[in-house]
């Protein structure tokens, strides 16, 4: 038996090294491709093929407007890109891009006279990928394996994500791959930010990628060929938005997309990664004798590892400050991203924006109240939300990595997840009886 054991221990070492040829996640406990889905979308597709939901289906513009209001996702979230960059690659041009919209929870892509894609939140899976084509009679959304294959390797952490990229877009679409990729979040210089993406809204920077044509030169680089302007108020001229729901592709809603996307991203690294490591760590339990719950040294450094790497994200640390005003007046996206959130821009939020000289007012991210970070593991949680607990607190906040959040606004993070947050949360991050968290609630 104990012989057996150590069997089991060696070949949990040699998958965690990588001689296993599948991504981690599609082992055990995982299964992710082999595993049942419990997200929303199927029970809602559903629900519009035996007609208890009712949707607009005359065309497909109608549709997708229709299911953007069924995910409560705003028309304003709207962003534009043109390179060739997704599986519907023959239908997207600077003529004819694709059109992506979001809410906290769900993410919706559509190419017009195209499919549709979706991605959604299962509890344990993490991100869904689905495909959906819209003009079939009976709807049948499709897990599209083939999205992995960019969305499930080393740029989204060797677990299922979200990419956000800037390229250099020939007039074709198709990126110069040789002249590089940038995969942009929220701490990627402006200068780096948009080729393949349209940008429109008021904002003083005039140094990005976006609404630019390349060509390719003979060395391998790319040279712009044509602006389209670096600030537009819409796109009405650049091509035919009338297929559209909107004719913008509002710079403040790229922006925040480039904030949710990483922290998506690492919301699904720690889930995933800490499903796997607590199977490992069950696995020997018994071998090391370890009490029933406890964590081998491993497993804590590594729970502890990806507690510190999402805080990082949530913390906005390494973030692009916006010191030379680059956004500084609201716009559509911005009141639906409030409106959204119930607040207004006078209240204290987590939703709350600044745009002056940060994204949001507050350095803490409102992706603490999405479906997917209340899916995370309790033991994880209990390890985050301790950490949380500690930053908030510090006696000395100039000694810890997020020593440019002062004690003020620390306090203010405090009492707004002292009101928003589940009170097991709260425990766990030793808030609940601390009067600063409720101070002014």
């Amino acid at each position: 038996m104990r012989l057996s054991r150590l069997g089991m221990l060696l070949g949990l070492c040699l998958w965690q090294s990588g001689v296993a040829a599948s991504p981690r996640y599609e082992d055990a406990p995982v299964f992710y491709s082999d595993s049942e889905a419990h997200d929303v979308l199927p029970a809602l597709i559903a629900s519009i093929n035996d007609k208890s939901i009712t949707v607009d289906r005359s065309s497909d513009k109608a549709f997708v407007r229709d299911l953007l209001r069924l995910f409560r996702i705003p028309v304003e979230s709207q962003v534009l890109v043109f390179s060739k960059t997704s599986f519907q690659n023959r239908r997207i041009t600077p003529e004819h891009p694709r059109a992506l919209f979001y809410s906290k929870d769900v993410y919706l892509g559509w190419v017009p006279g195209g499919s549709v894609e979706i991605i959604t939140n299962d509890p344990e899976l993490g991100p869904i990928f689905y495909v959906l084509n819209i003009h079939d009679t009976v709807l049948t959304p499709k897990r599209e394996a083939s999205c992995l294959d960019c969305h499930g390797r080393s740029r989204t952490h060797d677990v299922p994500g979200l990419l956000v990229r800037s390229v250099f877009p020939a007039d074709d679409g198709q990126p110069i791959l040789s002249n590089g990729s940038t995969l942009v979040d929220h701490s990627t210089p402006l200068d780096q930010r948009w080729g393949g993406w349209y940008v429109t809204g008021d904002h003083q920077d005039r140094s990005h990628l976006g609404n630019m044509i390349f060509e390719r030169l003979s060395d391998g680089s790319a040279r712009m060929v044509q602006d389209q302007g670096r600030i537009l108020a819409d796109l009405d001229g650049v091509f035919d938005t009338s297929r559209y729901l909107t004719n913008t592709s509002d710079i403040v809603a790229l922006m925040v997309l480039e904030h949710q996307a990483m922290a998506h991203n690492a919301i699904a690294k720690a889930q995933l990664n800490t499903r796997l490591r607590l199977h490992q760590n069950q696995a020997i339990a018994e071998l090391l004798e370890l009490k029933p719950g406890e964590l081998t040294e491993t497993s804590q450094r590594v729970l502890d590892g990806l507690a510190e790497n999402l805080l990082d994200v949530m913390f906005f640390y390494d973030e692009l400050p916006l010191s030379r005003n680059v956004l500084g007046q609201s716009g559509p996206f911005q009141e639906a991203f409030e409106k959204q959130a119930g607040v207004g821009s006078e209240q204290d939020s987590l939703y709350t924006m600044d745009l002056v000289q940060r994204l949001f007012r507050y350095r803490f991210s409102y992706m603490v109240y999405t479906e997917a970070f209340a899916d995370l593991p309790p033991s994880f949680l209990a390890i985050f939300f301790s950490k949380l607990g500690d930053v908030l607190t510090a006696d000395d906040p100039d000694d810890d990595k997020y020593a440019d959040i002062e004690i003020e606004e620390r306090l203010a993070i405090a009492r707004i997840l002292g009101k928003t947050l589940p009170e097991a949360w709260l425990d766990a991050m030793g808030a609940k009886n601390n009067e600063t968290t409720h101070a002014g609630g």
